[in-house]
């Protein structure tokens, strides 16, 4: 049987362009058309992979100067787990 750590690595999520197209939309749909997160639209686009509308936006300074350091501290907890 596969350990929990070996599944979460092999079928971890991949922020490709398509799953950032299908959220763009969503979010388009929810924001300009006035359609709820609820609705029949946003659920087609999103469900099939339990997607939710939602983007993160750091800014420059987090970018540049915080995401390398939680680059490098998470890849010290990998290999040490």
């Amino acid at each position: 049987m596969k350990s929990d750590r070996n599944v979460r690595i092999m079928e971890a999520r991949v922020d490709d362009a398509r799953r950032k197209d299908l959220i763009s939309a969503a979010r388009r749909a929810v924001y300009e058309q006035d359609l709820g997160v609820d609705s029949a639209a946003v659920e087609r686009m999103l469900k099939p992979e339990s997607l939710v509308p939602t983007s993160v936006s750091l800014p420059g300074f987090a970018t540049q100067r915080l995401l390398p350091k939680l680059a490098s501290n998470s890849e010290c907890l990998l290999r040490s787990a």
